[in-house]
Parts: C-alpha cells; structure tokens; sequence
C-alpha cells in the first residue's frame, strides 16, 4: 500500500511582489501638495509685492500733499463755488427783454398799451397783464391774430372790454409765453 505523506514533495517558491509604483489617489495627492505649495508661495510673494508697493505710493501721496500750497487750494475751491453759484443764477436767470422785442415787433399802430404787469405762474410760465386802446373791435380782433402767429405764445385772454368817449375800444390783455421764451440760457 502507498502511503500517503502529508509532507509535499515538492519545494513551493516564495510569491514574487512586483512593484507597480504608486497609486492614482497617492499620486494624484502628491500633485495636489505641490500645486498647493506653489500657490501659497505666490500669495505670500504678491501680498509682499502689494505692501511695498502701498508703501512707495504713500510716500508719493505725501511728496504730493506737500507740493500744494495750502493758499493755492483755499483760493481754488472758493474759486470753483463761485463759478458752481455762477451757473446756477445763469441757469435760473429769466430775461424780460424778448418779451418787450415781442410787443414791439407785434403790436399794430392802431393799438396801445397803457400799462405792464409781469408775474409768473406757479409752472414758470410768464404771465402778461396789460390794459390797452384799440380803434375799434375790428383793430382789437386784427391784433389778437397778429399775437396768436407766434409760436412763443401759450394762451390769449381778452376781457373786460368797453368803449370810451371817443369810440375806441378799451380791454385788458392777459398773454401766457412758454417758459423757455425768456430762458436766459436758450439764448
């Protein structure tokens, strides 16, 4: 009968561990640190850059300050208010005049005019009150067309009209001119 050993014949060999470098997540992470490393590197060399740089314009800013005349910039500054208040009142200026150019030019020989009121509205608009003679209705109406062709013109009012002694007519004239009629700055 054989027997049957249980001690093997045969001689195992030892498991061979080949090297297969190392992993993705280790090689992957080493990449990552390095990246890392660089980048800290360049923020810490930027924020030096940056301090010396807020330093360097510091002292110019102050080389600049001293540069001022103190005098210089007081005077310029009152200067440039002036102007600013200049503006304002150009701005704001309301001039009578293209008004009175207006009448001149537009009122007919037949038509007089015995007294003036200016007074302007809550809108700006410039309201004219006047009391005058006409020839006749006839003179009056010609007039109201003559002042009705001006496209400066907002609104014509007539009232109070009534004869005189010497048959002329005598009537109140209100006139309403576009704000921007005695604009000084339209000019």
């Amino acid at each position: 009968m054989d027997r049957t050993s249980f001690i093997p014949k045969k001689s195992f060999k030892k498991p061979v561990y080949k090297a297969k470098g190392a992993g993705f997540l280790l090689s992957s992470s080493l990449i990552l640190l390095i990246v890392s490393g660089l980048l800290l590197g360049g923020v810490f060399f930027y924020k030096e850059v940056l301090k010396k740089q807020i330093i360097v314009l510091g002292i110019s800013l102050k080389r600049a300050h001293a540069g001022f005349e103190p005098g210089l910039v007081q005077e310029l500054t009152n200067v440039s208010m002036k102007v600013k208040a200049a503006k304002v009142l150009l701005k704001e200026h309301k001039a009578l005049t293209p008004i009175f150019d207006f009448l001149r030019n537009s009122t007919l020989k037949n038509v007089s005019f015995s007294s003036f009121s200016y007074k302007p509205s809550k809108e700006g608009e410039p309201n004219i009150s006047m009391r005058g003679i006409s020839k006749g209705y006839a003179a009056l109406a010609l007039q109201i067309d003559e002042f009705q062709k001006s496209k400066d013109l907002k609104e014509i009012s007539v009232s109070k009209l009534s004869l005189t002694n010497k048959g002329n007519v005598s009537f109140n004239l209100e006139l309403v001119f576009n704000p921007e009629f005695i604009s000084y700055k339209a000019k």
